[in-house]
């Protein structure tokens, strides 16, 4: 791992700034998605989290941290750790309020989004972590580098395919 450049405020960074420290809790995964909450010190979800992830190719550059991510690693603080630049980009952020397969687990009843893609900058390579739908109590102010910047997606078949099954998830209390 190299010394740490990215300062980047992270999700886990807004967490643990209203909550304390948090851990991740791997629900489940498979090589195409992962399923996690985030939990406060008293084990409250304070962000449920899927994330698609895209195939592990056998030269990619950044093999070893697709790799430790696969094994329940934290995605922004494993990033973080690799002193890799994060760039987010922001398909939808928006208040949910009610979610009711959440609100007991979440101790909450007006929540929120964010759909984005999580990329890194390393190596010389930009690359896709996975596309992150992230469900949190609307008290934790939304982030991304870019707040302004939503990418269109209205032309893209394979992300207007992930925003579908992201809507899917949250509508359908997680069978897809």
């Amino acid at each position: 791992m190299v010394e740490m450049k990215n300062k980047a405020t992270l999700h886990t960074d807004l967490l643990e700034a209203l909550y304390g420290e948090v851990s991740v809790q791997v629900l489940e995964q498979d090589d195409y998605r992962r399923v996690v909450d985030i939990l406060d010190k008293n084990r409250v979800t304070r962000t449920h989290a899927v994330t698609w992830l895209p195939e592990i190719e056998t030269d990619d550059p950044i093999r070893g941290l697709r790799e430790e991510i696969r094994l329940g690693g934290s995605i922004g603080k494993t990033v973080r750790a690799y002193g890799y630049g994060i760039d987010k980009r922001m398909i939808l952020s928006c208040n949910i309020g009610e979610c009711e397969w959440l609100e007991s687990r979440m101790q909450c009843r007006d929540l929120a989004i964010n759909l984005y893609e999580f990329w890194v900058n390393a190596e010389g390579v930009k690359a896709l972590i996975g596309t992150i739908l992230e469900i949190y109590p609307s008290e934790v102010k939304a982030i991304s580098n870019n707040p302004d910047a939503m990418i269109d997606i209205s032309s893209d078949k394979e992300r207007l395919t992930t925003c579908t099954k992201a809507m899917g998830y949250i509508l359908g209390g997680n069978d897809n």
